[in-house]
């Protein structure tokens, strides 16, 4: 039987917009991108891992921790309104795509709480049941729970089907998905331009675990829960 050849690719721009220099700013002590890197490095699961980015400055730092970054992200897909998939996309048909590997795993340099063996547990379960993996971790609310509110300050439910003092066991558990790591069928992917197609698997995970940090109020809770999270 063909092993099941896996890649990792971890997609790291320089410019963020909310907190500057996001992927490289000191995360107790480290830049923020280490974690992950070091992650990729432990898993057992990932065969090849690589970096996606535009920067000279992400690109020598990953390559001094061991980690290939073979081709420049082109600028076009570093701007705003792209999609985190897409230069994921990009780097995995560059590298060969479904002629050289069965498995592609992406991973968010602004997740470093995620510990090794989630990342293998993902991988592991994607194998088993040939599909597409995410991770998910629990929000703890109800649909009933959640609304929306309108430029003008009003409160509006995301449900119309609506339900007041209900219980717990009134409504499925809700879940949200993060970046920590997903993973999916090469050819599968690159077919659907996605990893969140059809009907995914979820690997559900602790909401520290899968704490992803967009702002700088992230950013700050990300460092005090550090202490909490074995890197393992």
């Amino acid at each position: 039987m063909t092993p099941k050849k896996v890649v990792g690719i971890i997609p790291a721009k320089g410019y963020s917009r909310r907190v500057p220099r996001k992927n490289m700013r000191l995360f107790n002590g480290k830049p923020l991108i280490y974690y992950t890197l070091q992650c990729a490095l432990e898993s057992r699961c990932l065969d090849e891992i690589y970096v996606s980015t535009d920067s000279e400055e992400i690109k020598a730092y990953c390559e001094s921790a061991g980690v290939k970054v073979p081709f420049m992200r082109p600028p076009e897909l570093s701007r705003d309104e792209v999609h985190g998939s897409v230069p994921i996309l990009d780097m995995l048909e560059k590298l060969g795509g479904s002629s050289k590997y069965s498995y592609c795993v992406s991973l968010l340099p602004t997740c470093p709480l995620r510990r090794v063996r989630t990342v293998d547990a993902i991988i592991s379960l994607s194998i088993k049941t040939q599909r597409n993996v995410l991770s998910a971790s629990p929000l703890g609310k109800l649909i009933y729970h959640l609304r929306t509110l309108s430029s003008d300050g009003l409160v509006h439910p995301i449900t119309k089907d609506l339900v007041y003092n209900f219980q717990t066991q009134d409504a499925p558990e809700l879940f949200c998905l993060g970046g920590g790591a997903q993973c999916a069928p090469v050819e599968e992917v690159l077919a659907h331009r996605t990893f969140q197609y059809g009907n995914p698997m979820g690997y559900v995970v602790d909401s520290i675990e899968a704490w992803d940090i967009d702002t700088e109020a992230d950013f700050q809770v990300a460092e005090r829960l550090a202490d909490l999270v074995p890197y393992s």
